[in-house]
C-alpha cells in the first residue's frame, strides 16, 4: 500500500501488516475514506492512522498478547 503524505513523503507499508485488507476483495480494498488521520474501509471495519504507520504499528487487532 503506497500514499503520498501532504508534506510530499511517499509512504509504503505491506500488505502483510494489515491481515484485513491483504485477505479482503478488491472491491473492499477499494472502498475506503480518506480521513484528516488516516484511512477507513467501512467493509472491512478497518482504520489505519497515518501516525501508526510512521511509528511502525501494524494491524493491532491481531498481535498476539504477551
Amino acid at each position: 500500500m503506497w500514499g503520498e503524505l501532504s508534506e510530499s513523503r511517499t509512504l509504503g507499508v505491506l500488505l502483510t501488516w494489515f491481515t484485513r485488507r491483504l485477505n479482503a476483495t478488491p472491491e473492499q480494498r477499494a472502498g475506503y475514506e480518506i480521513g484528516r488521520y488516516g484511512l477507513y474501509w467501512a467493509a472491512l471495519d478497518e482504520d489505519i492512522s497515518i501516525g501508526g504507520v510512521l511509528a511502525g504499528r501494524g494491524d493491532m487487532a491481531h498481535r498476539p498478547k504477551f
